[in-house]
């Protein structure tokens, strides 16, 4: 193993221990790890940033300034390595973003206030957290690494036009970081220039081949431009490396995280395989895409998400292999995503019959007896889920939903509680557990639900109906109002 591998891996496992320490609640037990990791790789900026902010948890303000000092030194190219940037859990330490607050009253540090940003993305507090990392990239302009992470920060929260801007300027700071270029292609390909972003991935390649997520975006500009037999060699590639700059992690809790990573490119190798017809593959990939990120569906991202070409796929394979547990599985949630809850119901039922008896198709087929208003065939599948799969989040928060029509909101904030711990960026989750917030008497837990429910989906008639009735029950009466007006723009047939 050559030595910079096994460097590689040594630092990952001590980092992996130490995220297992702050994860469990034992901060003092991780400072080690940190310590002797960040020893054997002084460049390992993921490393000095988490401690900083482990450091500040446990009231080491001396110790977390010195390592938010020493981030400023570090080279933009060092950024990419190991991890993206982790903080504590907020919700597992309270008291650390007032302890931040207090650092970064004594003096302004730009990588205090990028920590101040991912906390509040943490909270779901979006658009504070982007308004917070601008802050943070226009205190130290000659950093290129945090104009990077800016840019990334607003791609994330759909901030295009914007990201793609600060991703420039970021790569004109430091034109021959592999990382950063990369990034800019990805910002190109998202914005739809997929010959840019194929020319700037090339170029990221030539300056870093062994930074995976270059080859993975070189693979969605190829699909874009209709050379899916190239998009899949690129992918295969950053697969293979993606697979090997995970080695060394825990894969439970946080270190789950950098799992998927792969998600994205399984899906679009799931794509490019369709475009060469081969079915059989990219149900195979879409079941990994799946299972490392669950909101990558048959249907997505294939014409504009429409069901009728999605469903021909499958119909034209079943007939071929009628015995394809998960082909009558996906065509059951394809069937379900597009209102056929009658159609989906028999699919998902032919599925469960020949083997695919998971918590997804359990899930899945909740949600169809559901809107069919069986509502105790429903909860029965939904229970069955959660027991079979304990960190499949659909399971937990579509459970969670029944429990609140049943009126048992107890248990069903639990399961929201739960769901949203898994997947923080579920929408439809934060704005259930917002209405039942309200309903128990909380209007501003309610109005933070609603209000990072709607960041993540702006089109969401029922989070603006019950963010106007928490608005109205602190007499905010202007805020009610804006609402109020969202919701008849959206839904004119609701006007009375």
């Amino acid at each position: 193993m050559p030595d910079q591998l096994r460097l590689r891996l040594k630092v990952r496992r001590l980092l992996s221990g130490a995220e297992r320490a702050v994860e469990t609640r034992r901060p003092r037990a991780a400072l080690p790890l940190f310590d002797a990791a960040l020893a054997a790789d002084p460049s390992c900026a993921y490393g000095l940033f988490f401690r900083a902010g482990v450091r500040l948890a446990l009231g080491d303000a001396a110790g977390a300034e010195s390592d938010l000092l020493a981030m400023e030194r570090m080279p933009a190219a060092s950024f990419a390595a190991y991890r993206e940037f982790e903080v504590p859990s907020p919700r597992l330490y309270p008291g650390l973003a007032r302890r931040l607050e207090r650092l970064l009253a004594r003096r302004t540090s730009p990588f205090g206030l990028a920590m101040k940003s991912f906390l509040l993305r943490a909270q779901g507090r979006f658009e504070e957290a982007v308004s917070v990392m601008e802050g943070a990239a226009d205190a130290a302009p000659r950093n290129a690494g945090l104009r990077a992470v800016l840019a990334r920060v607003r791609f994330v929260n759909r901030f295009p036009e914007q990201g793609l801007r600060d991703m420039r300027r970021a790569a004109a700071l430091d034109p021959r970081c592999g990382w950063i270029v990369a990034w800019e292609a990805e910002a190109l390909r998202q914005r739809g220039k997929f010959a840019e972003a194929l020319r700037r991935a090339d170029l990221a390649i030539r300056l870093d081949p062994s930074y995976f997520r270059s080859y993975g975006w070189r693979g969605g500009a190829l699909r874009r431009l209709g050379r899916p037999r190239e998009a899949v060699a690129a992918l295969d590639r950053a697969v293979a490396l993606d697979r090997e700059d995970c080695r060394g992690w825990d894969w439970s809790g946080a270190g789950r995280d950098a799992d998927r990573n792969l998600s994205w490119f399984y899906n679009e190798r799931m794509l490019a395989k369709r475009a060469l017809g081969d079915v059989a593959g990219a149900l195979a990939d879409l079941g990994l895409a799946h299972g490392r990120n669950n909101r990558y569906v048959w249907s997505f991202s294939r014409d504009g998400g429409a069901a009728a070409p999605a469903l021909a796929e499958l119909d034209a394979f079943l007939k071929k292999k009628p015995k394809a547990a998960w082909a009558w599985a996906w065509r059951g949630l394809t069937e379900l995503e597009s209102g056929g809850a009658e159609r989906a119901l028999s699919d998902l039922n032919r599925a469960i019959s020949l083997g695919a008896r998971g918590a997804w198709t359990m899930t899945w087929r909740g949600r169809a007896r559901a809107a069919l208003g069986d509502a105790a065939g429903a909860l029965a599948d939904l229970d069955r889920a959660v027991r079979l799969d304990r960190t499949y989040a659909p399971a937990a928060g579509w459970r969670g939903g029944l429990l609140r029509d049943a009126g048992r909101r107890r248990e069903s904030l639990r399961e929201l509680d739960r769901a949203i711990e898994l997947d923080p960026v579920c929408a439809w989750g934060l704005a259930w557990r917002g209405e039942l917030h309200l309903a128990a008497g909380r209007p501003k837990r309610a109005l933070a639900d609603l209000d990072a429910a709607l960041g993540l989906d702006p089109e969401n008639v029922s989070a603006y109906f019950w963010r106007a009735k928490a608005h109205a029950s602190l007499r905010d009466w202007a805020s009610a109002s804006k609402d109020v007006a969202a919701v008849h723009a959206r839904r004119p047939d609701l006007r009375a």
